[in-house]
């Protein structure tokens, strides 16, 4: 059984951190807190607002982030720079990282407790059409940044639309 749920702009809370202001998008299991650590897995986009930030550190997740808007040119523990190009490159690493960012306006932030779950992030320019063959436990958020987007859940294939910045569909197999 599949079950498919939106979730409107205004219940994504918004929080500041010390490089601007952060927006869960969703949260997992339910009902988790950020600040706790106790979830499973979150994705968010982050709003930065300083030329540069250092990310938090969060030992217990992987971490998988894309720019949405602005390049971003990331260095792990003092290492080499990754070079992160908007809305075409997605970059993994670890939280345990000590992570500055120099430059971008917003991203996209997908974070994976270690050991505990898998998860990846994938940007689709317009016009694409992917179809994602689900199994049981199985989560996948569509979180739609412009243009226009529909979803089919191949149960009588009724489409649903998604509305730009401001609606998120999560699909769970049961």
């Amino acid at each position: 059984m599949i079950t498919v749920e939106s979730i409107l702009r205004e219940d994504m809370p918004t929080t500041a951190w010390s490089g601007g202001k952060t927006t869960q998008i969703a949260i997992f299991p339910r009902g988790r807190i950020y600040a706790e650590r106790n979830f499973l897995w979150r994705i968010s986009t982050a709003t930065i607002t300083t030329e540069q930030s250092d990310f938090t550190q969060l030992p217990d997740y992987m971490r998988i982030i894309a720019s949405v808007r602005g390049d971003m040119h990331i260095t792990h523990n003092g290492g080499e720079t990754n070079y992160i190009a908007p809305m075409r490159t997605v970059h993994v690493f670890d939280g345990a990282d000590a992570t500055r960012c120099i430059g971008g306006e917003i991203d996209l932030n997908l974070m994976l407790r270690k050991g505990a779950c898998l998860g990846e992030l994938e940007l689709f320019a317009e016009r694409t059409t992917r179809r994602i063959e689900l199994k049981k436990g199985d989560h996948v958020l569509l979180y739609r940044i412009g243009g226009y987007a529909q979803l089919f859940t191949g149960q009588g294939e009724k489409a649903l639309s998604i509305e730009a910045d401001s609606a998120l569909f999560t699909i769970h197999v049961k």
